[in-house]
C-alpha cells in the first residue's frame, strides 16, 4: 500500500511524455529565440538541457521521494465508512498528471493529491453515482462520474476495477 506506481507510469511516460518533452522543447525554444531574444545557440543549448533534464528527473525524484510524499497522505472514513482498498495513483487531469493517493470506501473513492501537484484539489466520487468503468490497452483505470471521464494511472488496475464494479 502507498507504493508509488513506476512499473504504469513507465508507460505514459515512454508515450505521452515524450511528445509532450518535444512539444516544450519546440516552444520553449521559440519563446527563448524569439520573445526573449536569446541567440540561436544559447536557446537551443538552454532548452535541450531543461527538456532532457526533466524528462529524466522527474521519475528519479519520484522514484526516490515518492513513496515518502505518498504515504503522508491519509484519508480517514466518516461515520460508518470503512475503507477497503488506498495505492498511490496519478490522476489526468487537462494538462496535468496529478500524483496522489486513490482511496477506496463502502461508500465512495477519494482522490487526494500530493503538495507538489499545481492542481491541490481533492475529489470525492459517490460509488452509487459511478458508471463505465474501463480498462484502457495502456493499463489506465477509468469511469465515469456523473458523466465526466475520470482517468488515473493506477498498479493493478483489474483489481481497481473489479473493486469499483463490486461498490
Amino acid at each position: 500500500m502507498g507504493n508509488v506506481n513506476l512499473k504504469a507510469m513507465r508507460k505514459y511516460f515512454n508515450r505521452g511524455y515524450i511528445l509532450q518533452s518535444v512539444i516544450a522543447l519546440v516552444i520553449g525554444f521559440l519563446m527563448l529565440h524569439f520573445l526573449f531574444q536569446i541567440e540561436l545557440f544559447k536557446s537551443i543549448l538552454m532548452t535541450c538541457l531543461i527538456t532532457v533534464s526533466n524528462h529524466f528527473l522527474l521519475p528519479t525524484v519520484l522514484k526516490l521521494g515518492g513513496n515518502k510524499l505518498i504515504s503522508s497522505i491519509q484519508y480517514e472514513p466518516v461515520g460508518d465508512e470503512i475503507k477497503v482498498f488506498e495505492a498511490g495513483t496519478t490522476h489526468i487531469r487537462k494538462w496535468e498528471g496529478v500524483g496522489g493517493k486513490l482511496f477506496l470506501t463502502n461508500r465512495k473513492l477519494v482522490f487526494k493529491p500530493h503538495k507538489l501537484n499545481v492542481q491541490k484539489n481533492q475529489e470525492v466520487y459517490e460509488l452509487s453515482k459511478l458508471s463505465k468503468t474501463d480498462i484502457s490497452p495502456d493499463k489506465r483505470l477509468s469511469f465515469e462520474h456523473e458523466g465526466k471521464l475520470e482517468k488515473f494511472i493506477v498498479d493493478e488496475p483489474e483489481k481497481w476495477a473489479k473493486l469499483l464494479k463490486k461498490g
